[in-house]
């Protein structure tokens, strides 16, 4: 293989090469394939411990009602968060989804113009000055250390 530019796999390709030099012809393709097999492992390890840590998070939230309490519940036999687990493998299988038909799919990526008609936020980002500031409670009158100041409150100074 003189450049990779020509092949549609030059990873694989080059993995071969190194497999049939180090393990003799005929074992790079088995040197690929195991380490295919092996990043793929990698990405379902990776993909576990992001769900279990945002689940506990979500399930601490809920906890300390930053989020629905409905969040802050265990399972009753398995002690597990499991309504947490559930909606962020439901958002995550949106969200891969939506990847997989951008990247496969024939649809391509949004144009410039259907970008800037989405709604806009409020703040620096889109020009507009914010109409309310936040700053953290002097007294913890809420779960949320956080209160809008213009919003009627015990936090007021």
């Amino acid at each position: 293989m003189q450049s990779a530019t020509g092949s549609a796999a030059p990873i694989g390709d080059m993995m071969i090469v190194v497999g049939n030099a180090v393990f003799g012809p005929g074992g790079g393709r088995a040197f690929m394939l195991t380490e295919a097999f092996t990043v793929f492992l990698a990405l379902i390890g990776t993909t576990l411990s992001c769900m279990n840590t945002g689940a506990r998070v979500t399930y601490a939230m809920g906890k300390d009602s930053e989020v629905p309490a409905h969040f802050g519940l265990l399972h009753s036999k398995n002690l597990t968060p499991h309504r947490a687990i559930w909606t962020l493998a439901a958002i995550s299988a949106v969200v891969g989804c939506l990847g997989v038909m951008l990247a496969f799919g024939d649809a391509g990526a949004p144009a410039d113009t259907a970008i800037k008609a989405l709604p806009q936020g409020s703040g620096p980002a889109s020009g507009t000055p914010r109409t309310t500031e936040w700053r953290p409670c002097q007294i913890r009158c809420s779960p949320s250390p956080w209160r809008r100041i213009s919003a009627p409150s015990c936090c007021t100074r």
